[in-house]
């Protein structure tokens, strides 16, 4: 069983807020390129389509808020650290410096192979 790290509400409120870079999807989404160096991005659609958040710029433990929890498809590690993805699922998703997932659909969550890390990160670790 993995421990983890908690932090107020607050704090998690302001830190999504302030972090949330776009909220539309379609022409307007946010591309990879709008990842800044140094974050670790999310976006709503495979593919770094679609909305887009900046998670987190240091190290530590960070729920996702409810305004994006349940919408993440990919994920880039625009940082020199390592960053593990957390869910319900049966294990975690580790991405090394630099490293980005396309389409977390091609990631198994344990079960069936219809059961996928999609619309599932609700945490993640920077160390």
């Amino acid at each position: 069983m993995r421990m983890r790290r908690a932090f107020s509400a607050v704090a998690l409120s302001a830190a999504m807020a302030a972090t949330f870079l776009a909220g539309s999807s379609g022409s307007a989404s946010a591309a990879s390129s709008d990842c800044k160096s140094g974050w670790v991005c999310l976006w709503d659609y495979p593919g770094y389509d679609g909305a887009a958040w900046s998670a987190a710029s240091g190290p530590g433990y960070y729920t996702v808020g409810s305004k994006v929890r349940g919408k993440v498809s990919s994920v880039w590690n625009n940082t020199s650290r390592t960053v593990y993805l957390w869910s319900e699922c049966d294990n975690s998703i580790v991405l090394g410096p630099g490293a980005a997932v396309r389409d977390l659909s091609d990631y198994n969550c344990g079960g069936t192979v219809y059961n996928t890390w999609n619309n599932r990160v609700d945490s993640l670790d920077i160390v």
